[in-house]
């Protein structure tokens, strides 16, 4: 009985253990595929539940592919303030008198010469008495400006830390805790502008000559002036110059503008470790490889002045006032004179009212830098996951080997150019003939003096240049960057995720494109028209410096004849400066999302 009782108990065993092992291999046999991993592919379901893996003793493995995006929302400090269109001898750039006082002088220096050169001469009949009188007394000077010159004491304060948009990718792989790290991000285009507004209120001159002829002494006397012996008492000529009330506007706009990129670049090797081996533990990811990075600028300085028709009653019918401002318009378009900046298709108005005209003068001057670093990259991340949460802090530094380049291009102006130009020729105010009246016994005889002719003075404008002059500067400076970053993750799925953290950067020795540019005032040689008054003739070299005598290579020159001399005038342009390296300071907010395979 105990030996059949031992044996039924040993067979049940047997049959429960094989019902056991049956129905395991009946479950292995049906999640078996051929020549394929005895597993479940999970990983490519993007949107299957996510594996918090609350449960896990170990944490699962981070092996895959991944691709993350985000948008950033990031600002760049500005660069240091530095002056605006202002020459290394204190002389503005732009035009700011209503004429140039260069022009002026130079005017009313050749009047008088030519007045003194060239008198007016009255001849009597009998007994052929004569007198000279100059067209001018050399004491009077006829060009004057009636107000102080405009100031434009800019700076470049109007920049501020701006906030601007951009884009981050990121992306690679990673098996066994070893993989490839590729990222890129861009900043979008942080444009920032400040305009300049001036305006004169000009007036056209106009000139009157008067001639007066004095009492005249002597037998019988009276009569014109002229005493009966035939000698001249006096005769005075006096050129008055009058200023009516302004007929015409000269507008001046200056406009600053400055646009920051931002752009970077790099690919790293990742070695992944685990610093816990329980759920919820930290991981950290090194990275070592190369990267770009780029910050470019470009400061420009446009000019424009507009001469108009004086402001338009306001009860004009028809016409509706423009506020202050009017509609001037300033926009960076290429091709033609709009390339300066300027709109001309709608006629431009007046700070003060309505006054359509014409662009009477254009200038434009621009920096372009660009700072390219280059070198490599060692980075740190820490990562932890509590359930759909985690969280990620780290950074990285960058020895970048900076290679700077400056560009500087822009219009050269002479210091002579004004805002506005003389209307008037002042040069003998269009006296051309006397008629003298010589009282006699029976009768009087007219004497008619002949006047000279005046100079004729043609003006040349200039109106503006572009691109006239253009110059470079490189350097090569050491730019250690740091960078930092801190963000969140929530899980969606298996394979999505949403991010949102902060980013902050750090570059030194960074060239900024205002803080880079300076403007200088040089002499240079330039040919003007000079006449021969010495009264003797004079040999010219090339260069048009008279020399003691003849000689090979001179020109002779006789007596009152003219002749092109070289001088000294001053012109202003764009010009280097080491402004010095600064330091550069972004950060910002980013969001986006990331997808793991």
């Amino acid at each position: 009985m105990a030996t059949t009782l031992g044996f039924k108990r040993f067979l049940a065993s047997i049959l429960a253990a094989a019902s056991v092992a049956g129905g395991i291999s009946a479950a292995r046999a049906a999640d078996w595929m051929p020549l394929l991993p005895d597993q479940d592919f999970y990983d490519f379901q993007l949107f299957a539940p996510p594996d918090l893996g609350e449960y896990n003793m170990y944490k699962r493995d981070q092996d895959g592919i991944y691709f993350q995006y985000d948008r950033l929302y990031w600002g760049i400090t500005v660069p240091h303030v530095n002056s605006t269109a202002r020459t290394n001898v204190g002389f503005s750039i732009i035009p700011s008198n209503p004429v140039s006082p260069q022009t002026v002088v130079q005017l009313n220096n050749d009047y008088l010469e030519y007045a003194q050169e060239f008198p007016i001469v009255i001849t009597t009949i009998p007994p052929g008495t004569t007198e000279e009188v100059p067209q001018a007394a050399p004491n009077v000077t006829y060009f004057e400006i009636g107000a102080e010159p405009t100031e434009f004491d800019l700076n470049t304060s109007w920049m501020r830390t701006k906030m601007t948009w951009g884009n981050r990718y990121e992306g690679g792989w990673s098996y066994n805790n070893r993989g490839m790290h590729f990222s890129y991000f861009q900043l979008g285009n942080q444009s920032q502008e400040f305009r300049s507004f001036s305006e004169f209120a000009a007036s056209s001159p106009t000139q009157e000559v008067t001639v007066e002829f004095g009492q005249g002494g002597g037998g019988g006397g009276g009569g014109g002036g002229i005493g009966l012996d035939g000698a001249i008492a006096s005769v005075t000529i006096e050129t008055t110059s009058d200023s009516p009330p302004p007929d015409h506007l000269i507008t001046q706009t200056l406009t600053q503008k400055n646009d920051t990129q931002f752009q970077g670049v790099g690919a790293a090797f990742t070695v992944r470790r685990a610093l816990g081996r329980r759920n919820g533990d930290t991981d950290l990811t090194m990275s070592l490889g190369p990267r770009f990075i780029q910050l470019a600028e470009r400061y420009q300085l446009t000019y424009a002045s507009f001469q108009n028709e004086f402001n338009a009653p306001v009860d004009e019918p028809g016409v509706d006032p423009v506020g202050p401002g009017g509609d001037v318009e300033n926009q960076f378009i290429g091709g033609g004179a709009s390339q300066l900046g300027i709109v001309t298709a709608d006629l431009p108005s007046t700070l003060t009212g309505i006054g359509p005209g014409s662009i009477f003068q254009i200038g434009d001057w621009e920096t372009y830098t660009s700072n390219n670093l280059v070198g490599p990259e060692f980075g740190l991340m820490f990562e932890g996951q509590r359930g759909r949460w985690s969280w990620q802090a780290g950074g990285k530094f960058t020895a970048g080997f900076n290679w700077q380049n400056n560009i500087y291009r822009g219009s050269d102006t002479a210091e002579a150019a004004g805002a506005d130009y003389l209307r008037s020729n002042f040069a003998g105010g269009g006296l051309t003939t006397i008629n003298v009246t010589q009282a006699a016994v029976g009768g009087a005889n007219t004497t008619v003096v002949e006047v000279p002719n005046s100079p004729l003075i043609n003006q040349i404008f200039p109106t503006g240049t572009v691109d006239a002059t253009n110059q470079a500067e490189h350097r090569f400076v050491f730019s250690p960057v740091g960078e930092w970053r801190f963000g969140a993750q929530f899980k969606v799925s298996q394979a999505i995720s949403l991010n949102v953290g902060y980013t902050g950067m750090w570059l030194s020795q960074i060239a900024r494109a205002s803080s880079n540019t300076g403007f200088i005032t040089e002499l240079r040689p330039v040919q003007s028209v000079a006449r021969n008054n010495t009264g003797e003739t004079i040999y010219v070299n090339p260069a048009g410096q008279p020399q003691p005598g003849p000689g090979p290579g001179l020109t002779e020159v006789p007596p009152d004849y003219s002749y092109v001399e070289t001088r000294l005038a001053a012109f202003n342009q764009l010009n280097p400066i080491n402004g010095g390296n600064e330091y550069v300071f972004t950060n910002g907010i980013d969001f986006g999302i990331e997808i793991k395979y």
